[in-house]
């Protein structure tokens, strides 16, 4: 038997895509996202000498980390506005009294978020093509930045979507959502920097801390691609050594680490707005 469309997924689809707002903000991240490129490959190509598949590998990172840039904002925004939008336009009581789940209301959002932003990722598909002709990129490398991009954007949506069921108003739920991305993006690398420098005041040796901070760090979307694209250049792409006091210990890649880790803090978010959700919906 055929499983119906989530209708909250139809309704959010069809109210974005009908706006020339969703349009404009399509032009603008390509416009972002090339110029830098473009920026990028200038500067590269003045200070190059001769060897194409580096100025290529540049301008690839450029791009996949300005993109990441632009969805970590972009991302909970879109989000932190739905519910509370929702109850701004007087109509989140009428959502709570139809026949949807919680759980179809707030997947239902998170679903069409993530497909807009997936939309933006499929129109920069072209500039990302143009890196494979200068060389030094590879699909497998694709791919896997873009499994973080996704994972990343997962997380940043579901913590707007939570700030979202406890705000009032769009612009409260964005604030909040906002300075909870911006504080993980910006908050996670003062403590890698600042507790290395506590911990070397006590203790001489430092392996295991930098295990723990590889761990720790590999939620962190920018650090992770930045590891991993240093792991894929020196052909470590599914594990990572450390050595810990003699002891030899093979981890899973950042990248897979990153992954793992931003689906279990996006569920921790996503569960607690449900249970945001149930209790007013009994009451309704």
């Amino acid at each position: 038997m055929r499983r119906d469309i989530n209708p909250i997924l139809i309704r959010e689809l069809r109210g974005r895509m009908r706006t020339p707002r969703a349009f404009w903000l399509l032009v603008g991240f390509l416009t972002a996202v090339a110029g830098t490129a473009l920026l990028v490959y200038a500067a590269s190509y003045l200070s190059s000498d001769g060897q194409s598949s580096d100025i290529g590998n540049t301008v690839f990172f450029t791009l996949i980390v300005t993109a990441m840039a632009i969805l970590t904002i972009m991302a909970p925004v879109i989000a932190a506005g739905s519910i509370a939008g929702e109850r701004e336009r007087q109509t989140f009581d009428l959502l709570l009294t139809s026949q949807l789940s919680a759980g179809t209301i707030i997947f239902g959002k998170i679903l069409a978020t993530l497909a807009y932003c997936g939309l933006l990722l499929s129109a920069m598909t072209p500039l990302i093509a143009m890196t494979f002709l200068m060389g030094g990129v590879d699909l497998g490398e694709l791919f896997i930045m873009y499994a973080i991009i996704c994972a990343s954007v997962l997380l940043f949506t579901s913590c707007g979507i939570y700030w979202s069921t406890r705000a009032n108003t769009p612009l409260t739920a964005i604030g909040f959502a906002l300075a909870t991305v911006l504080g993980f993006v910006f908050g996670l690398p003062l403590l890698a920097v600042t507790i290395p420098i506590i911990w070397a005041q006590f203790l001489d040796d430092t392996a295991v801390l930098d295990a723990v901070a590889n761990i720790g760090l590999a939620a962190h979307p920018f650090i992770a691609m930045y590891l991993t694209d240093t792991a894929i250049r020196q052909q470590q792409i599914w594990t990572h050594v450390v050595n810990i006091k003699g002891f030899t210990i093979t981890l899973p890649a950042t990248w897979i680490i990153c992954i793992i880790e931003s689906w279990i803090i996006s569920i921790a978010f996503i569960v607690a707005a449900m249970r945001r959700i149930w209790p007013m919906r009994t009451r309704s």
